[in-house]
């Protein structure tokens, strides 16, 4: 293994698409990507798409294996409830873009609610441009308007949020 690679990722369930692998070929291939994370002692970064069900019970299945093992879910799609049941297995949760849309409430829901110690901040280039730019090609910069956004929603200052997301970032990526 390379000495600069730090996290495995994104790895994960992605049951949106029809034409995507059967259920269970991706299960089998993500619970082998886990084992490997476990064995690397490497953190990582999860994608789920209409999959959150299974994807929350193989994810607590490997925390109950692994003491040691670390999660960051990834452009997070799920609700309150749901984060909790993450966040009580030690787990980030990493919002984007999608927090400023109006439709994004349920984003805004878990940007409120959220501990400031387990949030990340992305941006999901080249997808999900925070509002004014949604539509156009994301850009890291724009990570900046996203961190604007859930400041206020919060009623925090922009550079407490900075202050903590960047850390949590840190802390997750052991850097």
């Amino acid at each position: 293994m390379h000495e600069k690679v730090v996290a495995i990722g994104e790895i994960g369930l992605d049951y949106y698409y029809e034409d995507n692998p059967p259920r269970e070929l991706q299960i089998e291939a993500f619970k082998r990507q886990l084992d490997l994370a476990c064995e690397l002692d490497m953190p990582v970064a999860i994608h789920t798409r209409d999959a959150e069900e299974d994807t929350y019970n193989i994810l607590k299945s490997q925390k109950e294996k692994y003491e040691n093992f670390s999660a960051l879910l990834h452009s997070y799609p799920g609700d309150v409830e749901l984060m909790e049941k993450y966040l009580q297995l030690g787990f980030y949760i990493s919002l984007n873009g999608i927090t400023t849309f109006k439709n994004g409430t349920f984003a805004q829901s878990v940007a409120k609610a959220i501990p400031l110690n387990r949030l990340v901040l992305e941006t999901d280039c080249p997808y999900l441009s925070p509002t004014p730019f949604r539509g156009k090609r994301n850009e890291p910069k724009r990570v900046r308007n996203t961190a604007e956004y859930i400041a206020v929603l919060r009623g925090i200052s922009f550079d407490k949020l900075v202050e903590n997301t960047d850390r949590n970032t840190l802390d997750f990526y052991r850097l």
